[in-house]
């Protein structure tokens, strides 16, 4: 079982190979996620997050704002982006998500909006840091996603879709025979980061 890695190592699963705007093996975004045209819409700050990209040096930032359309019936959370020095921007709509079939750029927004309503996994760097060690534990001891060698880590932020449920669950089940502190924190923030999944996975359409 190997653990020490995600409970040191913070980075994203890194693909090799470069992404392509004709490839087609990119799904596209789920219906949760739309490309904001008209910019950021303003709002409060939420999270931030890194994303390296293989073969080279800059490591881009990711960030959350809890957009000034957001209500408390139809939360909207905007991710910014800054990929090779282009802005982009994108409105997540929080209710559309399904961790059992969502993409990474999902699981950041609805991440950073359960830690602002105060239902997140406690971590000191956020409920998206527990998604990551969650995720990175699974992929080290065995629950291979099925990747495409092609795509930019980029690409798969965005439009990979993958059951965090089962990775979850897969993971805390390495996590639970471990007696390590460390790792018994780990399962109690992964535990956590389940229960925050309940409250959307299984109740789209």
């Amino acid at each position: 079982m190997q653990v020490n890695n995600a409970l040191n190592s913070y980075n994203y699963y890194q693909p090799s190979g470069k992404s392509s705007a004709e490839n087609n093996r990119c799904e596209g975004f789920s219906g949760a996620v739309t490309k904001c045209e008209d910019g950021e819409s303003g709002g409060k700050f939420l999270g931030l997050t890194m994303i390296p990209e293989e073969g080279k040096s800059v490591t881009y930032g990711m960030r959350a704002m809890l957009s000034d359309k957001s209500t408390p019936a139809n939360p909207i959370v905007q991710i910014v982006s800054n990929l090779d020095g282009k802005k982009e921007v994108f409105d997540v709509d929080i209710s559309k998500v399904d961790p059992e079939n969502a993409s990474q750029i999902e699981m950041f927004a609805l991440c950073c909006y359960e830690d602002k309503c105060g239902r997140g996994t406690g971590s000191t760097f956020g409920s998206y840091h527990t998604f990551k060690m969650m995720k990175e534990t699974a992929e080290q001891n065995g629950n291979e996603r099925q990747v495409d060698a092609e795509i930019s880590a980029w690409d798969q932020f965005r439009y990979e879709k993958v059951n965090w449920v089962k990775t979850c669950e897969f993971a805390l089940d390495i996590l639970q025979a471990i007696k390590d502190p460390r790792v018994m924190d780990m399962f109690s923030k992964g535990t956590k980061l389940l229960s925050m999944y309940s409250r959307y996975a299984g109740t789209k359409e």
